[in-house]
């Protein structure tokens, strides 16, 4: 129960953390371009 607790918050946290690091590579990619 425990180990199934920790898979759905993992699943629930990891995609921001995937989608805030591919925000700020796009953010750098946008400087770049400039």
């Amino acid at each position: 129960m425990c180990i199934l607790l920790v898979f759905t918050v993992a699943c629930i946290h990891f995609p921001k953390i995937f989608n805030v690091q591919i925000f700020w590579a796009n953010a750098a990619d946008r400087e770049n371009a400039e």
